[in-house]
């Protein structure tokens, strides 16, 4: 479902590592000329982690993007933000990244905060769910969780490296990975190499 004003979005990141995926991925969505808004919400244990891994805080991540008018901040315990009921019409969500916690939480059905809330919605409502786990090695309960998510619908798509490109940095390996992210989201980019291209 296209808008007149865009595509509309919604970016949740939970507290695994890979932080700085989270933030690039937001910087390359509210830079895409498709998309109309991204509603972006953030668990307490993503600010731990980018804190911790970053050197940064999700404080300062806010600030670079206040003024963009794509750009919609949600609270974790806002059950009265919009997607949290099926009737607000979104184009998909993506969680980047996924915690173990909040994948049991999204395929128990038992949601504990926004995040997880907005997860089922998508789900039941057939709407684009994209889950980014980070997590190795993964246990027996993990693995049942993501087939639960999957037989729900959602994509599963993990940050794992594609060498046939050729990557000379970090960034072009995340770049390919972002690229994958925007094909299941339906938006024409070029930001990485493409196999036989």
């Amino acid at each position: 479902m296209k808008t007149t004003d865009g595509l509309r979005l919604i970016l949740a990141s939970t507290g695994a590592s890979g932080s700085r995926l989270a933030e690039k991925f937001l910087e390359i969505l509210l830079n895409n000329e498709r998309v109309g808004k991204v509603h972006f919400l953030a668990s307490e244990a993503f600010e731990e982690v980018l804190s911790a891994e970053e050197s940064t805080t999700l404080g300062e991540t806010i600030d670079r993007h206040r003024k963009n008018d794509k750009f919609f901040l949600h609270d974790c315990d806002d059950f009265g933000a919009p997607f949290s009921s099926g009737s607000y019409r979104h184009d998909g969500m993506v969680i980047l990244p996924l915690s173990m916690a909040s994948l049991g939480a999204i395929a128990s059905g038992a949601h504990r905060d926004l995040v997880h809330r907005a997860a089922d919605v998508t789900l039941k409502e057939e709407r684009k769910l994209i889950l980014c786990p980070r997590e190795t090695p993964l246990s027996l309960i993990h693995l049942r969780n993501l087939v639960a998510v999957r037989e729900a619908g959602a994509t599963v798509l993990p940050f794992i490296p594609a060498y046939y490109t050729r990557p000379k940095t970090i960034e072009d390996l995340e770049n390919n990975f972002f690229q994958k992210i925007l094909d299941h989201l339906g938006l024409e980019n070029t930001i990485s190499p493409r196999w036989g291209s």
